[in-house]
Protein backbone atom coordinates (compact mmCIF):
# COMPACT_ATOMS: atom_id res chain seq x y z
CA UNK A 1 0.00 0.00 0.00
CA UNK A 2 1.45 3.39 -1.06
CA UNK A 3 0.39 6.26 1.35
CA UNK A 4 -0.66 9.48 0.17
CA UNK A 5 2.01 12.51 -0.10
CA UNK A 6 -0.89 14.38 0.85
CA UNK A 7 -1.74 15.19 4.70
CA UNK A 8 -4.85 16.99 3.05
CA UNK A 9 -6.06 17.23 -0.23
CA UNK A 10 -9.33 18.34 -1.87
CA UNK A 11 -11.50 21.23 -3.62
CA UNK A 12 -13.90 23.59 -1.73
CA UNK A 13 -17.12 25.11 -2.80
CA UNK A 14 -16.35 28.59 -1.24
CA UNK A 15 -19.08 30.35 -3.29
CA UNK A 16 -21.74 28.42 -1.24
CA UNK A 17 -23.79 30.05 1.70
CA UNK A 18 -22.28 27.40 3.91
CA UNK A 19 -18.76 26.20 2.17
CA UNK A 20 -18.42 22.33 1.32
CA UNK A 21 -15.33 20.40 1.35
CA UNK A 22 -16.57 18.23 -1.75
CA UNK A 23 -13.85 16.33 -2.52
CA UNK A 24 -11.33 15.11 -0.29
CA UNK A 25 -8.23 13.01 -0.41
CA UNK A 26 -5.21 12.62 1.40
CA UNK A 27 -4.10 10.91 4.37
CA UNK A 28 -6.70 12.44 6.94
CA UNK A 29 -9.85 14.49 6.25
CA UNK A 30 -10.74 18.20 6.69
CA UNK A 31 -13.58 20.33 7.08
CA UNK A 32 -14.06 24.26 5.87
CA UNK A 33 -15.97 27.13 7.62
CA UNK A 34 -16.24 31.02 7.43
CA UNK A 35 -14.02 33.37 9.70
CA UNK A 36 -15.95 35.97 11.00
CA UNK A 37 -18.54 35.32 8.24
CA UNK A 38 -16.53 37.17 5.97
CA UNK A 39 -16.30 37.18 1.89
CA UNK A 40 -13.58 35.20 1.09
CA UNK A 41 -12.09 34.37 4.29
CA UNK A 42 -12.29 30.55 5.16
CA UNK A 43 -10.39 28.36 8.35
CA UNK A 44 -9.61 24.94 6.76
CA UNK A 45 -9.64 22.78 9.93
CA UNK A 46 -7.63 19.11 9.51
CA UNK A 47 -9.34 16.13 11.29
CA UNK A 48 -6.04 15.07 12.84
CA UNK A 49 -3.15 18.00 13.82
CA UNK A 50 -0.39 17.80 11.11
CA UNK A 51 3.03 15.50 12.56
CA UNK A 52 5.18 19.01 11.69
CA UNK A 53 3.20 20.97 14.08
CA UNK A 54 2.82 24.14 12.17
CA UNK A 55 5.52 23.70 9.75
CA UNK A 56 4.05 22.46 7.01
CA UNK A 57 3.54 22.97 2.96
CA UNK A 58 0.33 24.43 1.84
CA UNK A 59 -0.87 24.47 -1.74
CA UNK A 60 -3.62 26.58 -2.88
CA UNK A 61 -5.47 27.80 -6.49
CA UNK A 62 -8.79 29.13 -6.63
CA UNK A 63 -11.54 28.82 -9.66
CA UNK A 64 -11.56 32.78 -10.37
CA UNK A 65 -9.45 35.71 -11.05
CA UNK A 66 -7.52 36.82 -8.47
CA UNK A 67 -5.48 35.98 -5.91
CA UNK A 68 -5.18 32.99 -2.84
CA UNK A 69 -3.28 33.13 0.05
CA UNK A 70 -2.81 32.15 3.35
CA UNK A 71 -4.32 34.12 5.99
CA UNK A 72 -1.54 35.48 8.44
CA UNK A 73 -1.25 38.30 11.07
CA UNK A 74 -1.49 38.23 14.64
CA UNK A 75 -3.45 35.41 16.36
CA UNK A 76 -4.14 33.88 13.01
CA UNK A 77 -0.93 32.30 11.53
CA UNK A 78 -0.93 28.23 10.51
CA UNK A 79 -1.34 25.69 13.45
CA UNK A 80 -0.82 21.96 13.91
CA UNK A 81 -5.25 21.68 13.74
CA UNK A 82 -5.25 23.74 9.69
CA UNK A 83 -4.47 27.40 8.81
CA UNK A 84 -6.79 30.75 7.37
CA UNK A 85 -7.33 31.02 3.52
CA UNK A 86 -8.20 34.51 2.08
CA UNK A 87 -9.15 34.69 -1.81
CA UNK A 88 -9.28 38.51 -3.51
CA UNK A 89 -11.06 39.30 -6.80
CA UNK A 90 -8.73 41.04 -9.12
CA UNK A 91 -9.35 44.69 -7.56
CA UNK A 92 -7.89 42.79 -4.25
CA UNK A 93 -11.53 42.63 -2.82
CA UNK A 94 -12.10 39.50 -0.15
CA UNK A 95 -14.46 37.40 -2.30
CA UNK A 96 -15.96 34.09 -2.30
CA UNK A 97 -14.47 31.20 -4.81
CA UNK A 98 -14.38 27.85 -5.05
CA UNK A 99 -10.41 26.65 -4.36
CA UNK A 100 -8.50 23.95 -4.71
CA UNK A 101 -6.02 22.62 -0.96
CA UNK A 102 -3.63 20.30 -0.48
CA UNK A 103 -0.93 20.22 2.20
CA UNK A 104 1.85 17.55 2.23
CA UNK A 105 2.05 14.88 4.53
Amino acid sequence: KVHSPFWIAGKVLGTQTTPTVVASKGRVGFSVSRRNAGAGQYIITFDSNHPDGADYTILLTQQGTGNIKVQQFTGITPRAAGFDVVCFNNTFEATNFDFYVAVLA
